[in-house]
């Protein structure tokens, strides 16, 4: 059985400073890359690196959320 998950990036607020993140990233695992990034392109968040296969196997792509947080989805190929 399949794992569904939902992530939210969400922008800073008054109650929510933004602290702008330092040597971290997220790496997030999906099913289907280049849905997901279809998904994302069309409700028009910005990517920061299109669809790309890694020398290790993953079709992934990079978005940045509102604090400079990278996020990578991708792939087991």
């Amino acid at each position: 059985a399949g794992i569904d998950a939902r992530v939210e990036v969400l922008a800073a607020s008054a109650s929510r400073p933004a602290i702008p993140p330092s040597g971290v990233g997220i790496g997030l695992e999906v099913a289907d890359a280049a849905s997901v990034y279809e998904h994302v392109t069309e409700a028009g968040v910005p990517v920061r690196t299109g669809l790309w296969t890694t020398p290790w196997g993953h079709l992934a792509f990079e978005v940045v959320d509102p604090n400079g947080l990278v996020i990578t989805c991708f792939q087991v190929l």
